[in-house]
């Protein structure tokens, strides 16, 4: 409980310096659209490879028909396929599944937490991470956690999560996870927009986001 009560306050601080949650993503519908769009430019079969669904939408589900939040879960996670590696055809995404699990790790909604929590293998699951929690409509998890130290501290939405789990990184002095290190790169300059390195992967993305915004694109 002492590292939970640590891990509080230090993000509290933290908080007094950076806003509570991602500007860009909370004011800015418009930069969600962009990312989305982008992933199509980058990957015309990224919906298919995501795999997710929506209670209310047809399969493969079309961003157009989504609510606020159900974007913003499917922007997040874009982030693993197109920052990931590249598969032997050329196209980005090609560990999609092992980055998507060490940056949003989705569950079954009856998932027994504890139980999940004394499985992490600390060496093969480095830590912080965000474990969501979904049912039939994986856009909206009716859980959210993010994941230090084999201990989870609920969050109120998916974007929270994120947040809390970026900002664990600063407070616990933690390196970016290997497989999930562009995504937290991302973002850190593009969303965040504090220095670090900038792999061209990143710089692309950034690049056509920030060109996106001058044009306008809707």
């Amino acid at each position: 409980m002492a590292v939970l009560r640590y891990f509080h306050t230090a993000l509290v601080i933290r908080g007094t310096y950076w806003p509570n949650t991602p500007i860009k993503l909370n004011n800015q519908p418009h930069f969600i659209e962009s990312i989305l769009l982008y992933a199509s430019v980058m990957n015309s079969s990224w919906k298919e490879q995501l795999g997710v669904s929506c209670t209310r939408c047809e399969y493969p589900v079309d961003s157009y028909s989504l609510f606020t939040e159900e974007k913003k879960a499917l922007a997040f996670y874009t982030l693993p396929l197109l920052l990931g590696a590249k598969s032997k055809g050329g196209q980005v995404g090609g560990c999609f599944g092992m980055t998507m699990e060490a940056f949003i790790d989705l569950q079954p909604a009856i998932t027994n937490i504890e139980g999940y929590l004394k499985g992490i293998d600390g060496l093969e699951r480095p830590q912080p991470f965000v474990l969501a929690l979904v049912g039939k409509n994986k856009l909206l998890p009716s859980q959210v956690f993010t994941v230090m130290e084999r201990r989870a501290i609920e969050a109120p939405s998916l974007l929270k999560g994120i947040d809390m789990a970026f900002k664990a990184h600063y407070v616990f002095n933690v390196s970016y996870q290997q497989k999930v290190k562009a995504v937290w790169e991302f973002l850190q300059c593009v969303i965040y927009e504090l220095p670090g390195k900038v792999r061209p992967a990143v710089r692309d993305m950034r690049a056509y986001l920030m060109e996106a915004a001058r044009k306008g694109i809707r």
